[in-house]
């Protein structure tokens, strides 16, 4: 049973994310000035202009850097549970997360790798 009503957890909800915007209450086909975002701008009407995008602004993607800590998620999740791997589950996915935030940062530059599979495992460990 449903003792709160939809618009009271909406409202709540906002609250408790520390917005004090008034809800929008805009039906379909209309777009009061209240409900539109200042920065935001309408899509282009025409197809090829719609699809064919623009040039992204070089800041797009922030800061780009291999992280400091190698694997943090699953060091800061613990070990694996019921885990059947012959190492530890930590020494078996450190070593590709180093690899492949090498790798994704060379691929963000445009660097061309020349490298195969990250640790592939041979056919005995399979």
């Amino acid at each position: 049973m449903n003792l709160w009503p939809e618009a009271r957890r909406r409202d709540d909800l906002i609250a408790r994310l520390g917005q004090d915007a008034a809800p929008c209450t805009a039906t379909a086909g209309e777009a009061p000035a209240e409900c539109l975002d200042s920065a935001s701008e309408p899509l282009a009407a025409e197809s090829s202009v719609f699809w064919g995008g623009k040039l992204l602004p070089e800041s797009i993607a922030g800061e780009a850097r291999v992280p400091f800590v190698n694997a943090a998620l699953p060091k800061r999740l613990g070990g694996f549970p019921f885990w059947r791997g012959s190492q530890r589950f930590m020494d078996a996915l450190e070593p590709i997360y180093t690899q492949g935030s090498q790798r994704g940062m060379n691929a963000f530059l445009g660097e061309q790798s020349s490298a195969g599979p990250v640790n592939q495992p041979s056919d005995t460990e399979r």
